[in-house]
């Protein structure tokens, strides 16, 4: 069976979240006529993107301006931070895996008195 154009797709999930979570499954049902590869995708889509409800619920400048003094091996909310890439005037930058998404991401900490300095965290 051939895959769904991304176009399919892209309508179905798009009209799909539209609708009140309860109505989603016999909405996808219906406009997927059958095709279990268009509905496997949409509802493979809907579903990352409950997961990603809260992203960042803590704002980003504010949860990497804590004061911390090594960050390899620990987690920052979903990340888990594996290395220091680099530093410099404003902070540190460390390697991280964003456990929701599965992807690896930088994740830059200011230096605690940068972070002090409203124009500096401004500035980041």
């Amino acid at each position: 069976m051939e895959p769904p154009s991304f176009e399919r797709v892209e309508q179905a999930y798009h009209a799909a979240l539209a609708r009140p979570p309860s109505e989603r499954d016999a909405f996808l049902q219906e406009a997927c006529g059958g095709d279990l590869n268009l509905l496997q995708e949409v509802r493979s889509l809907l579903d990352h993107a409950e997961q990603a409800k809260g992203f960042l619920e803590e704002p980003a400048a504010e949860a990497v301006t804590r004061k911390v003094t090594n960050l390899r091996g620990t987690r920052l909310g979903p990340y888990e931070i594996s290395d220091l890439i680099g530093a410099g005037g404003m902070g540190e930058v460390y390697r991280a895996r964003d456990t929701r998404l599965g992807r690896e991401v930088a994740i830059k900490v200011l230096q605690e008195a940068v972070a002090g300095d409203v124009d500096q965290r401004r500035r980041f």
